[in-house]
């Protein structure tokens, strides 16, 4: 209620950060416009608000005092709206995995680190096994059901410190960070393939069985690699772990660019 801070002290009122609180007292001591696009304003639960802020000065002459009107305007709407944009513009609507072009952005920023420390990165190229003939026998609702169930499996095998996308259909990408042993890239794929392997219970009351393995190509980042290098070496490595019977997975040598060659 207005009145319960009738005469109170403006900053018995208002909670903002150190530097906004000073720069608004001096602009109402000196009866001057302020304005900030936007400040974290606290509230009485502890929680903070987004708001845009403006104090108008009145006319001493006119009032008899100095003061003026300030306006605070909450942009928690327009924030939520920001956030799904851009949430959208970065992630896969079906898994909520990051999609082709964020992973893609995530694997050039860790080529660029990888350049600037030395430390190499990694690349798993994952396709599911026979998950056409979960989508033509069992329909493309059960179909997308099975792909939501492998991400969230993926979700809990890959370390958080990587990156885990859907590169489209029923291919995953996982950017793996600081491989100072191949046996992290080697051991990944391992348990990404265990996981794979369990039955997915789809469909009304789980009453639909799928069964589906994971076929996974790996490379390792060279000094000189660029991201469409790196997918294409794991890409090449994935299509021999299919080649070889699949449920498996591939290191990428130089022997197999040279048969495409």
């Amino acid at each position: 209620q207005a009145a319960d801070h009738r005469a109170a002290s403006l900053w018995s009122v208002l909670v903002m950060d150190e530097a906004s609180a000073l720069d608004l007292e001096n602009a109402c001591r000196a009866n001057q416009l302020w304005t900030r696009p936007e400040i974290l304003l606290g509230l009485r639960d502890g929680s903070t608000v987004p708001v845009s802020s403006q104090f108008t000065p009145l006319s001493s002459a006119a009032h008899g005092e100095a003061g003026g009107v300030l306006t605070l305007t909450d942009l928690t709407e327009r924030k939520e709206a920001e956030f799904q944009t851009e949430w959208l513009a970065s992630h896969d609507q079906l898994t909520g995995l990051m999609n082709r072009t964020a992973i893609f952005d995530r694997l050039t920023e860790a080529l660029g680190r990888t350049r600037r420390f030395g430390v190499p990165c990694a690349v798993l190229f994952i396709d599911l096994d026979h998950f056409k003939l979960v989508n033509d026998t069992l329909g493309h609702a059960v179909g997308d059901e099975l792909l939501i169930a492998a991400a969230k499996r993926l979700e809990k095998v890959v370390r958080r410190v990587d990156a885990l996308g859907r590169f489209g259909g029923d291919e995953f990408i996982v950017v793996v960070e600081r491989v100072n042993d191949i046996g992290v890239v080697d051991e990944l794929a391992e348990r990404i393939a265990a996981t794979m392997r369990t039955s997915f219970a789809l469909g009304p009351q789980g009453a639909e069985l799928a069964f589906v393995s994971a076929s996974i190509g790996t490379a390792i980042a060279q000094p000189d690699s660029t991201a469409e290098d790196l997918l294409r070496d794991a890409d090449l490595a994935l299509y021999e772990a299919k080649r070889h019977g699949r449920d498996r997975a591939m290191a990428y040598d130089h022997a197999l660019r040279r048969k495409v060659d």
